[in-house]
C-alpha cells in the first residue's frame, strides 16, 4: 500500500506533511473555513475526536467528515436549533 501525504504551508516558512488520513488542526480549520483557535475548541471540547502524537495533536480525516455531515443534517432537520447555535445571542 503507498502511503500519500497532505502538504501544507506553516507559519514558519517550512511545509508540514501529515500523513493521509490525519489532519492537523491548522488544516482542519482550513478545511473548515474557520480559526485555528476554534478548530482547538472543537477539539477539545471532543466535538470532533482527536489524538497525540506525542506533543502534537491530530485529527482522522473520517472524523471530520462525520463531523460536517452531522451538523448539516441538524442544520436541515431544524433550521431555527442550528441557527441559535451559531449565533447565541
Amino acid at each position: 500500500m503507498l502511503a500519500m501525504a497532505i502538504t501544507t504551508p506553516s507559519g514558519n516558512g517550512f511545509e508540514e506533511t501529515t500523513p493521509q488520513g490525519l489532519m492537523t488542526p491548522e488544516q482542519l480549520a482550513a478545511y473548515l473555513g474557520c480559526g485555528r483557535t476554534y478548530a482547538y475548541e472543537l477539539l477539545r471540547t471532543g466535538e470532533i475526536p482527536s489524538l497525540k502524537v506525542g506533543r502534537l495533536r491530530r485529527v482522522r480525516r473520517e472524523d471530520v467528515f462525520e463531523y460536517v455531515s452531522k451538523r448539516l443534517h441538524e442544520q436541515e432537520s431544524n433550521p431555527a436549533t442550528a441557527a441559535s447555535r451559531r449565533n447565541p445571542l
